[in-house]
């Protein structure tokens, strides 16, 4: 339970997960690592998401931003489902360090349907240039699950 009174109730709803090996992207522009398709079943649920793979941000005081959309849109309720990797080398050495990474959320009022679940990487808002590697010698996978919100 949350502070906004919400508590997600995980019921057999509906789940699908992906798999895939090695994406090997990287960009220092906003950049879709992969798209799928997931049918949504009841316009009453919420959609949870979640990415879990290798990741690096390696250029010098750069921050790297990895995301969900949901049919090219962030989602709003509650709010945008991403996690940053900042890098800041305190000496002249040359870091290269890829590491396990998640990204998580639920996304709330979405339609019943087809929804297009992007995960996607930018820069973080304020910076440029980043050099983000995502699934690089890895496995990826990504996983969206329909769950029923109860409020009280």
């Amino acid at each position: 339970v949350g502070t906004s009174g919400i508590s997600a109730l995980r019921l057999p709803v509906f789940n699908r997960q992906y798999w895939w090996y090695p994406v090997m992207n990287f960009d220092s522009e906003r950049t879709t690592v992969k798209s799928e398709t997931y049918s949504k079943k009841s316009a009453l649920t919420a959609l949870r998401v979640l990415w879990n793979g290798d990741t690096r941000q390696w250029n010098n005081g750069q921050c790297a931003r990895w995301y969900f959309t949901f049919n090219g849109t962030e989602c709003s309720n509650p709010g945008t489902i991403e996690s940053v990797k900042y890098t800041y080398y305190y000496d002249a050495s040359s870091v290269n360090l890829h590491s396990p990474f998640t990204v998580q959320g639920t996304c709330v009022g979405l339609p019943a349907g087809d929804i297009t679940l992007n995960f996607a990487v930018s820069h973080c808002s304020g910076y440029s240039g980043e050099n983000a590697y995502t699934a690089w010698g890895s496995a990826s996978n990504m996983m969206a699950e329909e769950i029923f919100l109860d409020t009280y």
